[in-house]
């Protein structure tokens, strides 16, 4: 991030409301301006897809999403407040880094319990692998 710049998080917040505001096209504005504002991120050194996408987030969410607009009214006013847009923007992008760090913590548990069962057990090492993949549903193969 350079010194004077606005954080990745709220330039992306900026860019997808301006994006959506000017509604350069009949059709896609929206995933436009998504597509501009994970730009912004990953420019900002967030460069997982988690982080630099609300996709799936604003999809679980639409009707958030659409609310998250009427800041800026029925046509272009470029001194539309959207403070409303940002912190909503800036909600979803806490909620997926949260989310994240759930999932991460709780996969970091399920590792330590299947290596300390498997080695209580006196079971090779590679056991963990494979009950790991099986416990998130891939294919164990002989390998293991």
């Amino acid at each position: 991030m350079e010194e004077g710049q606005p954080h990745p998080a709220i330039a992306s917040g900026w860019i997808h409301i301006a994006v959506a505001a000017v509604h350069p096209f009949r059709d896609g504005n929206g995933r436009a301006a998504r597509v501009c504002a994970s730009l912004a991120l990953y420019r900002g050194e967030f460069k997982r897809p988690e982080l630099t996408s609300l996709e799936e987030w604003w999809g679980r969410h639409l009707d958030d999403y659409y609310a998250a607009f009427e800041c800026l009214g029925g046509e272009f006013d470029p001194s539309a407040d959207v403070t409303s847009f940002l912190v909503a923007h800036l909600e979803a992008q806490l909620h997926e880094v949260r989310s994240l760090d759930n999932r991460e913590k709780v996969g970091r548990q399920i590792w330590t319990a299947l290596k300390e069962t498997g080695e209580d057990a006196n079971l090779d090492r590679r056991v963990a692998n494979a009950v790991w993949d099986a416990f998130f549903g891939r294919d164990v193969t002989a390998g293991y």
